[in-house]
């Protein structure tokens, strides 16, 4: 294991406190996908539809569908898509979200996805909209907010003031949900609690958000997928992990530790000891055709010389010379 520094207060969480609006948006993508890791490696449920069910297993980011930018597997086979939006407002992004989340649910009758946003986000998109949606989805037409209706409009869920028969279906299927995820934010915090339980070492759960955020960037720019165990051994590398507890990455630690222990040693039975498999088991080659066929003498002699030691080991032990 290395250390690796906590970076310095300008660049905590993955973030870069300056920069354009789309480098903003890169990071709370993210920062967003480091709450969901969050959540794979301790295998804490989402909670997006209120669902204890709902625990993730991987995440794959830029996937081109529905939610665009992540694509969450659950353990009981199902996913979330889920788009991630920073400081999203009414307009053509808005549109363009909303028309590319419906037209998803409508091709596919399984899926649910989740619009992430912040609190820089229109508040008629992060309160009045996410209310309504949910609305919907639970049989309600009445009572609506303006905006909200409109946007429903839209995208073809309500015809000549009626909703439609889908309306209902999809919206039970789609969530806009508000987290916040800057330093010290209640959705940091959220995350930093649940990596609390991963982590060794409670004073490098900051240093494991941030290695979070930069495999969110590095996965982003190569469409990646990470699942419990790939995002356990890229911790591993730079924090320990905690070996009690029932979570993935600490039930994958265990194991781990077992297994090196099993195989570390072999037992040498007419030696009756337990010699190190890094450096006392014999190597084994694989030959290409025309080394199997023809080997050069220099080559035999080395080979008879192998096999001669490990005889002699096994007749005389390690620390007696055979004669």
């Amino acid at each position: 294991m290395s250390t690796v520094e906590t970076p310095s207060s300008d660049c905590i969480g993955g973030s870069r406190l300056s920069g354009s609006g789309a480098e903003q948006g890169y990071d709370y993508q993210a920062k967003a996908f480091a709450y969901l890791a969050a959540h794979v490696l301790a295998g804490q449920a989402l909670g997006f539809f209120s669902d204890p069910e709902h625990v993730p297993a991987a995440i794959s980011v830029e996937t081109g569908g529905a939610g665009d930018d992540m694509r969450v597997e659950l353990r009981d086979g199902g996913c979330i898509e889920v788009q991630a939006k920073h400081s999203l407002t009414k307009g053509a992004e808005f549109s363009k979200c909303m028309e590319r989340v419906i037209g998803g649910l409508r091709g596919d009758p399984d899926l649910r996805v989740v619009v992430v946003v912040d609190s820089s986000s229109s508040a008629w998109i992060r309160d009045d909209l996410r209310e309504d949606i949910q609305r919907v989805g639970e049989g309600r037409s009445d009572g609506l907010r303006a905006q909200a209706r409109g946007a429903l409009e839209e995208v073809g869920l309500v015809a000549n003031g009626h909703f439609t028969d889908e309306a209902t279906a999809l919206c039970a299927r789609l969530r806009i949900v508000k987290v916040d995820l800057g330093s010290g934010d209640d959705g940091q915090a959220g995350a930093f609690a649940i990596l609390s339980r991963v982590v060794a070492d409670h004073s490098a759960v900051a240093t494991a958000w941030n290695l979070l955020c930069e495999e969110g960037h590095s996965l982003a720019a190569r469409r990646g997928r990470r699942n419990a165990i790939r995002l356990a051994n890229f911790l591993r590398r730079h924090v320990n992990i905690a070996t009690s507890g029932t979570t993935p990455a600490s039930l994958l630690g265990r194991y781990t530790r077992w297994l090196s222990d099993l195989s570390g040693t072999f037992q040498a039975p007419i030696l009756d000891v337990q010699l190190p498999t890094d450096t006392a088991w014999n190597r084994v080659r694989a030959c290409t055709s025309t080394e199997a066929a023809v080997p050069s003498e220099e080559a035999l002699r080395r080979r008879i010389d192998e096999y001669s030691e490990w005889s002699r080991l096994a007749r005389y032990g390690l620390g007696e010379r055979g004669t």
